[in-house]
This record gives C-alpha cells, structure tokens and sequence, in this order.
C-alpha cells in the first residue's frame, strides 16, 4: 500500500532539487567575489561557503539516490521513526553484496585473519560465507577448515519431535490452544525444565494466560518477558521460560534446568523487509540462499539451547513446518545435529517422551 510515499517521494525530490540550486547560486557568488578580490580565497568566509556548498550537494544527491535508484546493487529506502513528539526520517543505501568492500576494508591488507563460527557452516561447508565476504580474491591464501566433529553425542541424547496434528500456526486460535495443550504436558511431565520459543509476541502472551492455571496448581512457575536475569530465576528449578527471538541465542543453561526446547514455528524471516527483498530479487534461487538460509541458521541456534554439556538430554519439539512432506524440511533437518527424529501425534509423543526419560534416568516411575 502507498501510504503517503508518492508524496513523500515528490517532497524529498523537490528538496534535493532545491540544494542543487542553493549550492549552485552560493557557488556561483563565491566566485565572483574571488574574481573581484583573490585574498577572498584565502578568507574564513570563503572556506565555509565552499564547505556550505559541497554539503548541500552531497545531501542532493543522497536524497536524489534514495529515491531515483541509480545503482542496482544496492538497496535504497526510507525508515520512519516515530518518538513520540518527534519524528524522524532515516535514508539508507544498503549494498546488496558485500564482498567487494569486505576484501577492500577488512582482508586486502591484513596479515592473517582468524574467523570461527558454531553455526555457519551449511551442508557440512562454509561455501556460502566465504563467496558473500569475497574469499575469492584471496586465491591460494585461505584455508579453509570444514566443520569440526560433533563433541556431544546427539544421537544417543536428543530427540527432534515434531507433532503431527498440529493445526498449524495460520489456525491461530486452534494453534495457540494446542501450544498451550502441548507445553502443559510437557512440563507437567517433567516438572518444568522447559524452553518455549516464539516467533510471536501476542502467541507468547495468549498461549502464557492458557497455561497459567494448569501450571500454578502443580507449583511450576512461568516466567515470560525479554530480561535474561529470567535465565537465573529458571536454573532454579520447577519454570517454563516463554522466550522471544532473543533468547534463541547466548543463553547457557546446563545439566537437567532444562531438559526440553519448544519452538511454535519455524522463523521464516519478514519478506518485506527492503533490504531482504532486494537480496531476494537478486539471488539466484531467493527462497533457497536468503529465506531458507535464514530458517537453518536460527533453528541451529534455537536448537544449540537444549544441549550445553556432554551429560544434556532432552527433547526439541517443533509444533509446526517441519514435517518431512514438505519439500525444504529434509534441508533442514539435514543441517541439524544429528539426533534421532520422530513424527507422530501430541499424545504419542508424550509417550514416548515419558519413556526416553525413564529411560535416561531423568524420571522416576
């Protein structure tokens, strides 16, 4: 929709136009008071004029830019801040590639470069990061060392759980009931010691009231919000900590805290976002290298919560699109640690949760 963006456009355009002819008329009388006296050059008035005048130009330009679009690898839009009383307008240009400024910036010049990263690697490379930071220019210089062996056994000590009754998330009443439904179980199961991760909001707060009851009477506590001095009050013992994006990474709780990770969705990223849309237009396969590329790497950091420390075990439940029938989940799976993968009903999950367990020596039945 054009919320006022034509006239936007046509305001900030004329203003542009209106620097150029400020900068030109103030060019202009600078020089024919130099032609009329040469100590003028050398004058503070001068100087600041010349200075007056390149500003002017160059906000012409950049606003002209934001807005005309010259150059096709970038991305050129306007932000709106609304403070209250003030309001403020950003104009960004945002390059679309970055390898040529980081090789130009950062790795032309440098003697060695050391980089590391627990979850960039994408089908067991780095091929990816290394083509969008301009490696290439490198040549022979880079080694590269692929993804290190796995340190803690996912195999044998955690589970990825998806449900397959999920009403899924655009059934939102239905959803947020059978989130409630599922996390309820679950903690009671265990006595807390589980992480709920949201991509929304209002699902956090609505699916919180549904469960606040059920978990009251058994003395399971909930803490909802965005502080991580909620991550202390949880290690303590007997809570569900409902999360938001923030806390899908550097948080750090060891041992049976938290023996269970929730995730309601899958995080596929905003796709109006201009500068992810511009990205999106100009890769090959968008889907694939920026929206799925996205999904994998913070589900990897969403599922890196549950297991901090050889002894961890627990489950990770995916209530909703991760179901192998659909075509991009097997890419994503593949990406995650290795650990055992089960579908099958709530119910049928929690029985086998109830097992896995038992049989891990985390239950006493």
């Amino acid at each position: 929709m054009d919320i006022g963006w034509s006239s936007l456009k046509r305001s900030v355009l004329n203003c542009s136009e209106t620097l150029f002819s400020l900068a030109n008329a103030l060019d202009v009388v600078l020089k024919q008071i130099a032609d009329n006296d040469e100590s003028f050059l050398d004058s503070v008035l001068y100087i600041q004029g010349s200075r007056y005048v390149g500003i002017c130009n160059n906000w012409a330009e950049i606003l002209c830019d934001c807005f005309e679009q010259g150059k096709n690898d970038c991305c050129y839009h306007v932000k709106h801040n609304d403070k209250g009383s003030k309001v403020e307008w950003e104009f960004i240009v945002t390059p679309l590639q970055v390898s040529e400024l980081f090789y130009e910036k950062v790795t032309e010049n440098a003697d060695s470069i050391i980089l590391t990263s627990a979850t960039l690697a994408e089908n067991k490379t780095y091929d990816r990061i290394k083509k969008s930071l301009g490696f290439g220019h490198l040549e022979n210089r880079v080694q590269c060392i692929g993804p290190l062996k796995q340190i803690f056994d996912y195999k044998n000590n955690c589970v990825l759980a998806v449900p397959t009754d999920s009403p899924g998330y655009r059934k939102e009443d239905e959803f947020t009931t059978f989130m409630a439904d599922a996390i309820c179980k679950v903690a009671l199961l265990l006595g807390g010691k589980t992480l709920v991760l949201f991509t929304s909001l209002r699902r956090r707060d609505e699916v919180c009231k549904k469960v606040e009851a059920d978990l009251s009477k058994a003395g399971i506590r909930i803490l909802s919000g965005s502080s991580r001095g909620m991550v202390e009050q949880f290690k303590e013992g007997s809570a569900v900590l409902f999360g938001s994006r923030g806390f899908s990474e550097g948080i750090d709780i060891k041992g049976p805290a938290l023996s269970c990770v929730i995730i309601d969705k899958l995080s596929f990223p905003y796709q109006h976002e201009p500068v992810r849309k511009a990205r999106y237009n100009l890769a090959e396969n968008g889907f694939r290298d920026i929206y799925l590329s996205e999904v994998i790497l913070t589900l990897r950091q969403q599922f890196g919560r549950l297991i901090r420390h050889e002894s961890d075990k627990g489950f990770v439940v995916v209530m909703d699109q991760l179901n192998v029938g659909k075509g991009y989940c097997a890419n994503i799976i593949a990406n995650l640690p290795e650990a055992e993968y089960i579908q099958d009903t709530l119910d049928g999950l929690i029985k086998h949760m109830l097992n896995q367990y038992i049989l891990w020596g985390m239950l006493d039945f």
